[in-house]
């Protein structure tokens, strides 16, 4: 799931995977640029990627704030 993830935010933040690999899991990803329209653009990344669709209640920012944030708000989905 990780690495997926990592894919997809290297995808929507426009940064080589080193870069995105590089981050922090708890570091926040509005310093790397993720805000609204990138925020719109992880999720439909991860969408297609993963075969899911993001519930409504999940499509605030503070779900997807860290690598640690997202990763716990997707392992929802890989359990259903």
């Amino acid at each position: 799931m990780k690495e997926i993830l990592e894919r997809c935010l290297a995808q929507a933040l426009e940064l080589r995977p080193e870069e995105i690999a590089a981050i922090p899991m708890d570091e926040d990803l509005t310093n790397h640029g993720l805000f609204s329209i990138n925020l719109i653009r992880l999720i439909l990344l991860l969408e297609e990627a993963l075969g899911i669709t993001v519930r409504d209640e999940d499509l605030r920012i503070e779900k997807f704030l860290t690598v640690n944030n997202a990763l716990e708000t997707l392992a929802v989905y890989a359990i259903e």
